[in-house]
């Protein structure tokens, strides 16, 4: 009895296992993905306007390759933000593009001046059944 109990769990974890889709999106790092090979997301001040770049690499030809969507956030002590905007990829036809292996690009927003701000960059990546997203921080600059 003990045997046959242990062989329908066994049965029952590969089947769960094998049903899980092929087209999931999983969420991963860029060192050891299979997606991507390296990221940079920065931004740079001129006054009150602010320039939020981002630059991915890809570990091969990849369908789709890009930024799904950059928040930009606000700070008045770099510990508390506050989402201010979010640029998303449906509405910026520049965010993805499609059979390459390195994608780059910037966006400007006008901050206020005296607050510390930052982006949030979730990284996108399709080859084939299979995708993946990555989250990215840049460092935070004092406006204006």
């Amino acid at each position: 009895m003990k045997r046959f109990i242990w062989c329908v769990s066994v049965l029952l974890v590969i089947s769960i296992c094998l049903s899980l889709p092929a087209n999931a999106v999983t969420e991963v790092e860029p060192r050891g993905s299979d997606y991507f090979m390296a990221s940079s997301t920065y931004i740079d001040v001129y006054g009150t306007r602010l320039e939020i770049w981002f630059d991915i690499t890809a570990v091969g030809m990849m369908d789709k390759l890009g930024v799904n969507s950059i928040e930009v956030q606000r700070s008045t002590d770099r510990v508390n933000w506050t989402s201010m905007h979010t640029y998303d990829s449906s509405l910026y036809s520049g965010f993805i593009d499609t059979n390459t292996s390195a994608h780059a690009g910037y966006i400007s927003y006008y901050g206020t001046s005296g607050y510390y701000y930052r982006a949030c960059v979730e990284y996108y990546a399709k080859k084939g059944t299979g995708s993946a997203l990555m989250t990215e921080y840049s460092s935070s600059v004092l406006c204006g």
